[in-house]
């Protein structure tokens, strides 16, 4: 088990992982256990890299160059 997510590779292997456990895992268990860690670990992975509808810091900072002056 990974304790964090350092880059897209891994953060797309933990959305395909919580994918695959999101309708089997039952909480208590190994599994719902894995689930509830990689959902924290993606959710700090995208705060870490402002993933908002696929926009990244960079592509904030290039909107607000072009249109806020």
């Amino acid at each position: 088990m990974i304790n964090k997510i350092n880059n897209e590779k891994e953060f797309l292997a933990a959305l395909n992982r919580v994918d695959a456990l999101m309708f089997k895992a039952v909480p208590g268990t190994p599994e719902g256990d894995e689930l509830e860690k990689l959902s924290k670990l993606i959710e700090d992975y995208e705060n870490r890299n402002a993933i908002v509808m696929g926009k990244t810091k960079v592509d904030d900072s290039l909107f607000k160059q072009k249109y806020e002056k």
